[in-house]
């Protein structure tokens, strides 16, 4: 065994002994759980969320938008009965935007590097020459140059 796992073994066997430690290890457990269920659940897909505090019958979401929760608001019934159905005793859900640095970090977008078929370029490049109008002109050479560009 190495230091590392040896050191927390060390400090959830302390942890364990401690009561406060061992209702830490727990509440981390039931959060754990209630991520894993809620994770499934269709309001919440594609949603960036945390489970904060869980106490009281009471849990806290952190959502990273405004729309996240706004989305969510609108379920809530419907999540509280899916809960209860599988054995949580939770009563009400706080939703909460979180502002945590590098909570919802942007992810990288799938661009979509579909090209334009050479046909289509062609007839492009034609309609440039033809528009009198500078911002489709403008438009049309922003497209001509993406899509003759290498795909990336």
């Amino acid at each position: 065994m190495n230091y590392f796992n040896h050191t927390i073994h060390n400090c959830l066997d302390s942890l364990k002994k401690d009561p406060n430690g061992l209702s830490f290890i727990h509440i981390a457990q039931q959060s754990i759980v209630l991520k894993g269920l809620l994770t499934g659940w269709h309001a919440l897909h594609g949603v960036e969320f945390e489970v904060g505090s869980i106490k009281n019958e009471g849990v806290t979401l952190f959502v990273a938008n405004p729309s996240a929760l706004s989305r969510i608001k609108q379920s809530l019934p419907s999540l509280l009965q899916q809960l209860r159905q599988n054995g949580w005793l939770i009563q009400k859900i706080n939703l909460k935007v979180t502002s945590l640095p590098g909570f919802n970090l942007p992810k990288s977008r799938n661009r979509n590097n579909k090209r334009i078929p050479k046909l289509g370029l062609e007839a492009f490049k034609a309609l440039e020459q033809q528009i009198d109008n500078e911002e489709i002109f403008a438009a049309i050479q922003k497209l001509n140059r993406h899509h003759h560009s290498d795909p990336g």
